[in-house]
């Protein structure tokens, strides 16, 4: 039990220093300036009234087909949709 235990100690100890690396603030700079956009093209997937709002849009694929998942929020609630396109 006692070796178990080490185990299971070290094993943690090893994932949270992994976990625990920290990315200098000049990196992270560099990462924003590649990846920023001054363009706003307004909403990805837009809903067919004004009662309803979309967000969240994660496009992937699984086998021949396009999915893409989102959420709907009505104003008292939220809810997770998905949609299929065949490849």
């Amino acid at each position: 039990m006692k070796k178990l235990l080490l185990a299971v100690f070290s094993i943690t100890a090893t994932f949270s220093l992994y976990a625990q690396r920290e990315v200098p603030q000049e990196r992270m700079e560099q990462i924003y300036e590649e990846v920023k956009t001054p363009y706003k093209y307004g909403l990805a997937v837009a809903p067919s009234d004004n009662y309803h709002k979309i967000d969240c849009p994660t496009v992937f694929r699984q086998g021949d087909k396009w999915l893409m998942t989102y959420v709907v929020y009505n104003g008292k609630m939220e809810r997770m949709a998905v949609d299929t396109k065949p490849g």
